[in-house]
Formats: C-alpha cells, structure tokens, sequence
C-alpha cells in the first residue's frame, strides 16, 4: 500500500517578508514534525514560465490563485502534505501518512485548501491537476472556481456522503472540520477537540479586496438569515458548484480512457 512520504510543502510568492504568523506557523512543522523534509515553493524554484496560468496569475498579482495551482502540482509530482502558512500544527502528522489522500472539511459542504496530503501521482490529484490545465481558461476574480470547489466536486466522484463527518473510500479519507478547521471561519469561535491535529487561523494575507468583501458579505449575511438559513443558502451554492464540476470531471475522465 502506498503511503503519503513525509514532505511538506508551502508556498510563499510575491516576495514579501513573511508575517509573524506564518513563521509561527512553520515553526510549528519543525516542532511537531522534525523529520520532514519541508519545502518552500516560490518564484525562484517553480518554473513560472512552464504554465501559463501561474505565470498570468503572478503577473496580475494573484498570490493565492497562484498558490491553487502550484500546491496541486507539488502534490502531484512530489507527494507529501501541503500546509497554508497559516497553520500551526499541535501534533505530529504520522497518524495521516497511512492513506493515500487526506482531505478536511471546512464546513458541512467543503473541503478546505490550507492541509490537504497525498501520495505522489494520485489519480485524484491529477485530475484536479488537468481541470486547471484545461483548454478554457479560469478567470482570476472572486468566481474563480478555486481548490475549495475542485475538491468539493471530487467528494461525488468519491462517493462522500455531504454531512462534514469523518470518513474514507478507496483509501482517500475525508476528515471532519475539527482535524484542521477547529476555528468556525464565520465567528472565529474555537472548537478545538482531541481529533485537532492543526489550526487554521485565517490569516488571509493573499486575499484580494474583491475576496474580502465577499467574505464580509458571506458573514453579514449569517448574521441576517440566521446559522439554519445561511446552511441552506450555503448547500444551494455548493450543490450548483458540484453540478458544474462534476460534468467536468466525469468529461475529463472520459477522455483519458
């Protein structure tokens, strides 16, 4: 059986210092993890010129569409775990290289993007891989369908049941919010368990004014419709995302039969 190695990887473009955060953060993977071979992507050792839309991403000043694409391909050709720099660990990752993907829910209907592993090659992060090679080009605005749709569209081809719980087929495991999401994005309440190996703080330091605004909007409309009507407005979204992408994916499939 395959087993994901111990590499993680990040990814740092724009050339700004880093945050006191994010060295917290990496300090954490040293901690907990010191026999990982850690690795920084950035401008200097990813060949920007070798994918367009990198390349059209960095030129417009999109870190974190950038940072989509270049954590897919890392998975992809090297394997390993992928951390956002705002991710603090407070436990050892060993107890996750056992399966062959690992993914975290966010909320009831998504996974989240800041910790996802997986063994180098795996057919499901290559076929997240070829979407973004696809011929029709994704626009980098606040509709970007980003790693947080890709993924949620691999939970139907997977079979994953839409309720946010902890479970596993064919060797790729879909961990409950709690694992690395302990924090609620929307009231930033902390509901850290005994499962919680990381924390994701939502730093946010490559979001855009457009992605700023949005997530605002998202919060004040919680606020207005209530936590059980947003979950319904949020499973209505979701399930359009899922609808689109899952034609994609299931046409991307059939054409490398």
């Amino acid at each position: 059986m395959k087993t994901i190695p111990k590499i993680i990887h990040y990814v740092w473009v724009g050339g700004n210092e880093k945050s006191e955060l994010a060295k917290h953060c990496i300090a954490s993977w040293q901690k907990h993890c010191p026999d990982y071979q850690i690795i920084e992507w950035n401008e200097k050792n990813f060949k920007i010129e070798e994918n367009s839309q990198v390349h059209q991403a960095i030129k417009e000043k999109n870190w974190a569409y950038a940072s989509d694409i270049i954590r897919v391909w890392a998975l992809k050709t090297y394997g390993g775990i992928y951390l956002d720099t705002d991710v603090e660990l407070v436990k050892n990752l060993d107890e996750l290289l056992s399966n062959e993907v690992f993914l975290c829910y966010e909320s009831k209907y998504w996974f989240g993007s800041a910790a996802i592993g997986a063994v180098k090659n795996h057919p499901m992060i290559e076929l997240i891989w070829q979407r973004y090679q696809h011929k029709e080009p994704i626009k980098f605005n606040t509709n970007a369908l980003t790693v947080h749709a890709f993924m949620s569209a691999v939970k139907f081809l997977y079979q994953f049941k839409p309720n946010g719980k902890t479970q596993k087929t064919n060797q790729v495991l879909a961990l409950s919010s709690d694992y690395f999401y302990p924090i609620d994005y929307m009231t930033l309440k902390e509901r850290k368990t005994e499962n919680t190996v990381g924390i994701h703080y939502y730093g946010g330091s490559w979001h855009t004014d457009q992605q700023k605004r949005g997530f605002n909007f998202a919060k004040t409309s919680r606020k207005i419709l209530g936590k059980h009507l947003f979950s319904f407005f949020e499973k209505m979204v979701a399930n359009h995302y899922h609808r689109i992408l899952k034609k994609e994916y299931k046409k991307l499939k059939g054409e490398n039969k």
